[in-house]
């Protein structure tokens, strides 16, 4: 089977991307109580266990200024009884017309929503007149997860990056 027709049998139902707000109004949106719930369920590995809320909302504000564009992506998810709801959370650092990704999947994440969600998301990225290139790095253990993505035709292998770590690119419409 061709990588479109593998990518259309995933994406039959797509996901939905949709840009985060962290503050409105001078106060933390619902967005940032979703990313609040996720973190309280474990999802966030790389912050300290047991942040309170005024601390995690610092996090939030630090991890804002990391990135250029950050999106919520929503999924059909059983936690939602069948509905769409958020299962993911991505990053951008744009630089020109380059990319750098990073994506946490929530704890109630599917294998099936991480593997939807970041189809669909690389595949939006490789249609934007405004990428010329996307940019993924991972570490060994995500290596596998991204080797599977390949198939369905939106990232490819550049290498590794340096040891135990990876890079993956995807070419964007920048300039056609």
């Amino acid at each position: 089977m061709s990588p479109k027709r593998w990518r259309e049998r995933l994406l039959e139902n797509r996901p939905n991307a949709r840009a985060f707000v962290l503050f409105e109004d001078g106060k933390f949106t619902k967005d940032a109580a979703i990313l609040w719930s996720a973190y309280r369920a474990g999802s966030f590995p790389d912050l300290p266990a047991g942040l309170s809320a005024e601390d995690f909302g610092a996090a939030l504000s630090a991890l804002a200024e990391r990135y250029t564009e950050m999106y919520l992506i929503d999924d059909f998810n059983p936690v939602f009884d069948g509905k769409l709801g958020p299962v993911a959370f991505a990053g951008v650092r744009r630089n020109d017309a380059v990319l750098d990704l990073e994506g946490q999947a929530f704890k109630w994440a599917t294998p099936l929503n991480c593997l939807r969600c970041a189809v669909c998301f690389l595949h939006k990225q490789s249609w934007s007149k405004q990428v010329g290139v996307c940019l993924v790095r991972t570490t060994e253990d995500m290596k596998r997860f991204l080797d599977r993505i390949r198939k369905y035709g939106v990232l490819f292998y550049l290498g590794p990056a340096s040891k135990g770590n990876h890079l993956y690119w995807v070419r964007g419409r920048f300039g056609d």
